[in-house]
């Protein structure tokens, strides 16, 4: 896995819909979504700030299709997802798993069954 980077929120809204279509998209295409379905008013620099980081931070990879960019992530979301679960057990938890599941053990997050799906998992990777 690439080192993954921080995405603003709308940086993170562009991967979702990229991973989401599991194909290069042209930067067309992008924007007609984003304004058509999510009714955003960005301007085409707007998109093309957002791209130019989310490349920079070799999160997506550019690829040129007839004098046009077509975009596709790098980085997958099952990836970036681990990363940013790691992150926060880094962060608020001291790097602990146990300390994670300690805090959500006896809230109203975790149900029983969920407990039952930790073990499982749990049981499984021992």
């Amino acid at each position: 896995m690439s080192k993954i980077a921080a995405v603003s929120p709308a940086e993170l809204e562009i991967l979702e819909f990229l991973w989401a279509q599991g194909r290069d998209v042209p930067a067309k295409e992008i924007m007609e979504y984003f304004h058509d379905t999510c009714g955003k008013e960005w301007k085409k620099q707007t998109l093309n700030t957002f791209l130019s980081n989310l490349y920079k931070k070799e999160m997506i990879r550019r690829i040129s299709v007839e004098r046009r960019y077509h975009y596709e992530p790098i980085v997958t979301k099952e990836e970036y997802e681990a990363h940013i679960s790691e992150q926060f057990i880094l962060r608020r938890h001291g790097g602990s798993f146990v300390n994670f599941v300690s805090s959500l053990a006896g809230s109203s997050v975790m149900t029983k069954e969920e407990a039952d799906a930790i073990k499982k998992i749990l049981g499984e990777h021992a």
